[in-house]
């Protein structure tokens, strides 16, 4: 029997600790995969709803990594899932099949063999952490438009600017009534 505790990065605890002195919950459900950012790849995504203390509950979409969106199936070892991150300078493709998504490299390495897969991916695919959704939650009141633009370099008469800021706005609305009373130590996990 193994009882070796997992690894837990101090990032991870960073966010841990918080959650637990502010009584905070996180609960996770994963919503399938999606090219949600537009590079023609298929991440997890996942919604989480996020409850204070106070039991207000606000909920957030999370894309998740490619990198943790999939695990690596290695045919010489009686294809096993076994996580791996996407080979550096691999080019990949993903496509359907029966309501799964699959993922693997193209030949344009070398010795790169196997592929990429979602397969069961309520069992395989990562389930985010705190951190990784506290780390990214907008942090800081957004401003007018024109502040945004100003400073994410954003052309003012864009739409895709002005639908970027009202999202980010959004979001910085419900954070600001989740952590209105830790909001600023909650600003130190990044």
């Amino acid at each position: 029997m193994n009882t070796q505790k997992p690894i837990i990065s101090e990032y991870d605890q960073q966010a841990i600790d918080f959650c637990d002195k502010n009584k905070i919950k996180i609960s996770w459900v994963y919503r399938g995969h999606s090219d949600c950012w537009g590079d023609g790849k298929d991440h997890a995504v996942w919604s989480a709803d996020v409850e204070n203390s106070e039991g207000r509950t606000e909920n957030f979409k999370f894309n998740q990594s490619l990198n943790d969106s999939y695990y690596f199936i290695d045919p010489y070892s009686n294809f096993r899932l076994r996580k791996q991150p996407v080979p550096q300078g691999a080019q990949v493709e993903s496509w359907r099949i029966g309501g799964r998504v699959n993922f693997r490299t193209k030949a344009t390495r070398a010795n790169i063999k196997g592929c990429w897969t979602s397969a069961n991916l309520n069992a395989n695919t990562k389930e985010p952490t705190a951190y990784d959704l506290l780390s990214c939650l907008t942090k800081s009141d957004p401003g007018t438009l024109e502040d945004f633009c100003g400073d994410f370099g954003y052309d003012t008469d864009s739409k895709k600017a002005t639908d970027t800021y009202f999202a980010v706005q959004q979001e910085w609305q419900k954070v600001n009534r989740l952590f209105s009373n830790c909001r600023e130590e909650m600003q130190e996990i990044d």
